[in-house]
């Protein structure tokens, strides 16, 4: 991850109403949470957006099998 990206990430990841909403939604012990950025260099700024992505509650997946073998 780029410096800038890293920045953006950061900072989203500090704002106390993210940290709290994915707080309340990711409940589950195999919940996940996933962030995608993007940064964009100003002159004077580094400038960024992020989309959160949540999984909440997948389904168990058995071992050793592929990715349609899920237990339902």
């Amino acid at each position: 991850m780029g410096k800038n990206l890293e920045v953006v990430a950061a900072a989203i990841g500090r704002d106390k109403d993210v940290v709290d909403k994915l707080s309340q939604e990711l409940t589950g012990p195999r919940d996940r949470a996933y962030m995608v950025c993007s940064a964009l260099e100003c002159k004077h700024n580094v400038k960024g957006r992020c989309t959160i992505y949540t999984v909440t509650n997948p389904p168990e997946r058995l071992s050793g099998g592929v990715c349609k073998d899920y237990v339902m």
